[in-house]
């Protein structure tokens, strides 16, 4: 593992660790300037927002940046929780400026949860590989590393993706994944059957 795969997993995940003060500090500060899109799932046929936010330092010169992405945007708190949390590291040299982009669900249980709605789980992670990822490296200078951050079901989405495609899903932050569904059946659950097998 890379030193930069290294800087961005472990910051990431400690400061998502810190109190809920903090957290509500930081819901308070708003972004610069969040670029709003809309984009279409040829696999899923409908669309998908998404909220990008751009290093500091963007356009100023030939650089190419890692992009992080963010599932569950909608929740506001946790967008602007995590973009202070990024800013804030990247200020400091902690990790390379990155370009972030916050994923709004339309459904998180239908988009998210692999175990109870594989097949429709599986368009949206098609939406990912094929539609968004493309649609980012033409339109914006990335450097094609990319972190992908989920919680609750959303780290299960990223468990499971990163099993998928390890080639694209090569860093991942699972925040309380939901490896343990269904709950009523612990031997069969989502990790037992999915991570030791697969990873």
């Amino acid at each position: 593992m890379t030193s930069k795969k290294l800087v961005i997993f472990y910051c990431l995940v400690l400061i998502f660790s810190v109190s809920i003060h903090e957290r509500v500090d930081a819901q308070q500060q708003k972004p610069e300037e969040t670029i709003s899109v809309t984009l279409h799932s040829e696999a899923e046929n409908t669309d998908h927002r998404l909220l990008i936010q751009l290093p500091k330092n963007y356009g100023r010169s030939v650089q190419k940046y890692p992009v992080i992405f963010l599932f569950d945007a909608q929740d506001q708190s946790l967008f602007s929780y995590t973009s202070t949390v990024i800013d804030r590291l990247a200020g400091t040299n902690h990790i390379p400026e990155a370009i972030f982009v916050g994923i709004v669900q339309n459904d998180r249980s239908k988009e998210l949860n692999v175990e109870k709605n594989g097949a429709a789980s599986e368009l949206f992670l098609q939406f990912i590989k094929d539609d968004l990822l493309t649609y980012l490296n033409k339109y914006y200078d990335t450097d094609q590393y990319y972190t992908f951050i989920g919680h609750s079901l959303g780290g299960q989405f990223v468990t499971h993706a990163m099993t998928r495609y390890p080639e694209i899903f090569r860093s991942v932050i699972s925040i309380s994944g939901a490896l343990n569904y269904p709950v009523n059946d612990p031997e069969y659950s989502f990790y037992k059957r999915k991570v030791l097998r697969e990873v």
